[in-house]
């Protein structure tokens, strides 16, 4: 996709990863919105915010793309910006990014692009879950339930309905699991192997947090007569989120299809235990590769991280409680 009918050609690569050249998408937009490339040469398209805008909530997340709301500081506005991160999906993009700007420029106020801008690209993001395959892997499965058990068993009697789906922000984009400003929880699932998978150097960046918490689930594969499957946990999870009212039941539901969870799939051939919760505080001296510490050129990187070699960095649950427990909260 090059010349004429590629927004992105024109634009050269900036020097440095703090800056991107950009450029209005219509001269004569009503937003400001514009494409730009990043110093990877990484497309984009991006809305930029005033300061009268309320900070955007429950941003949608993709496969081969990324959405997010950036706050460079210094002065310079507040921005949305949906980004290419496999080149494979580059015609996709392209016309995902249109539309985008299609719909947003219709707005007829600032709240109204940002509510157009958010509320199409979750209308792409259901679109384009439907070609995933439906179901979800059995690693899939996993990392859901170790999410769901943390979201139930730990953060839901912890801060109440509202506040507990408020925090499950990962399947909307964030990089860490569950955010509770000014700190987070990355999740994460185990079986037989003593060892996790991180899925990019950002889950475990703490830069920018007071405290990141890892916290493991036990998940194994059992015939148990008490065995679970990722739906049966999913729905005793979000009876419990509509007892709290309409609300968290709309926003579990919305988390829960933003992480792949079709109900209208059948999961009963596959029937999970799970177990112990393991916690670790991301410290000075964690193993992790963060952006911090990448050579120039290399991100997205996925790796193993052993969790014996985390021992020395064990904290309790009730630390963790206690690090996240509302004023007052026993």
């Amino acid at each position: 996709m090059t010349g004429r009918n590629d927004p992105w050609a024109a634009l050269k690569t900036p020097a440095t990863a703090r800056t991107l050249s950009a450029r209005l998408t219509h001269k004569d937009s009503r937003w400001p919105l514009f494409w730009a490339v990043d110093a990877r040469s990484q497309r984009l398209l991006t809305l930029h915010l005033s300061a009268t805008v309320s900070p955007p909530t429950g941003l949608p997340r993709f496969r081969g793309m990324t959405m997010e709301h950036r706050r460079p500081g210094g002065g310079e506005p507040d921005f949305l910006v949906l980004q290419l991160l496999q080149s494979e999906y580059s015609e996709v993009f392209q016309e995902f990014c249109a539309d985008l700007v299609r719909v947003t420029n219709r707005a007829t106020t600032e709240d109204a692009a940002v509510r157009k801008f958010i509320g199409r690209a979750w209308t792409w993001q259901r679109f384009l879950a439907t070609g995933r395959g439906g179901r979800l892997s059995h690693t899939d499965q996993m990392g859901l339930l170790g999410e769901l058990n943390i979201l139930g068993e730990f953060l839901l009697p912890l801060l109440g309905a509202p506040r507990a789906v408020s925090a499950w922000t990962g399947p909307l984009g964030a990089a860490q699991d569950f955010t509770i400003p000014p700190s987070a929880v990355e999740a994460k699932a185990h079986g037989v192997a003593s060892s996790v998978r991180i899925s990019s150097e950002h889950q475990l960046a703490a830069d920018a947090l007071d405290r990141l918490y890892l916290g493991v689930v036990e998940v194994t594969r059992s015939s148990a007569d008490d065995a679970i499957t990722v739906t049966s946990y999913a729905k005793t999870l979000r009876d419990a989120f509509a007892d709290a009212g309409p609300t968290p039941a709309r926003d579990f539901g919305e988390r829960l299809r933003a992480a792949g969870l079709d109900w209208a799939e059948d999961y009963a051939d596959t029937t999970w235990r799970i177990g112990d919760r393991l916690w670790y505080s991301v410290a000075p001296g964690f193993p992790r590769l963060t952006p911090g510490v990448l050579p120039g050129g290399v991100h997205s990187v996925r790796y193993s991280l052993s969790l014996e070699s985390c021992s020395d960095f064990a904290v309790t649950e009730d630390t963790v409680r206690q690090a996240f427990s509302p004023p007052g909260h026993p």
